[in-house]
């Protein structure tokens, strides 16, 4: 029988269709399994903007939030660990499609601090930290194509991490062979990256996890007792069906 909605229409087509958009009320509401199932969305990107307007809108966060701040944690704390708590949801959601797609389709990504698109090493280190904090196969950690973040997602790609390049605004930016700066961990004097899994990158000043070989990786650290970042939210079993506690 053909496909009639148009999404379908695109999705038999060989499009992968994704959803910019993600929202506490939009994931208890069902409302992603509703478009994976019948509007064959594969996949969910966000960004700070689109979370900021989720947090503002409605009670949803609300509980969690104020245990949160009860908690004594700085404000882009409370943020991350509001979002990546949804990150966490929706790649439970989408993960039935990651593992039938062979891990073509079924991901959900998180953008790195926009703040931080012409900082190449700051790059390297929080994708590694967000990657890590996740824990998740089926998510994506976006990276700026800005002229610091090139050699930022390549250097996170190498290190294992799943990269959604965002900010692509050209064709010669897609496809770009220009010279770009050095990490600075390929640099003499500097360790080199974690391997193949990143696990709880270590900056100078944190007791967070041991050092890699030669200088602590990435060499940067201007709030040392942040250094690691807030613990992950609550992690979401992959056999359950919907376990989320509101806060």
């Amino acid at each position: 029988m053909a496909t009639t909605n148009p999404l379908g229409q695109l999705s038999d087509q060989g499009v992968a269709v994704w959803v910019d958009s993600i929202a506490r009320d939009w994931l208890e509401k069902g409302e992603l399994r509703r478009l994976r199932d019948e509007f064959s969305v594969v996949g969910v990107t966000s960004n700070p903007t689109i979370f900021q307007a989720a947090i503002g809108a409605g009670g949803f966060y609300d509980d969690q939030l104020t245990a949160l701040a009860q908690q004594g944690l700085p404000t882009p704390a409370i943020f991350e660990r509001l979002a990546l708590y949804d990150i966490r949801w929706a790649a439970h959601e989408l993960h039935t499609v990651y593992q039938a797609s062979d891990g073509l389709n079924g991901c959900v990504s998180y953008e790195v601090p926009p703040d931080l698109a012409h900082d190449t090493d700051e790059t390297i280190f929080q994708a590694a930290r967000l990657f890590d904090l996740l824990s998740l196969p089926n998510v994506m950690i976006k990276i700026p194509a800005t002229v610091e973040g090139l050699p930022a997602i390549r250097a996170s790609i190498a290190a294992g991490i799943n990269v959604n390049v965002t900010l692509v605004f050209s064709v010669a930016r897609s496809g770009s062979k220009r010279a770009v700066p050095t990490p600075s961990w390929q640099r003499p004097g500097w360790g080199p990256p974690p391997s193949t899994t990143p696990s709880s990158p270590t900056r100078p000043g944190s007791s967070c996890s041991p050092g890699h070989a030669g200088r602590p990786w990435p060499p940067r650290a201007p709030d040392p007792s942040a250094a690691c970042g807030p613990p992950p939210p609550p992690r979401i079993p992959t056999t359950a069906t919907c376990c989320i506690p509101k806060s």
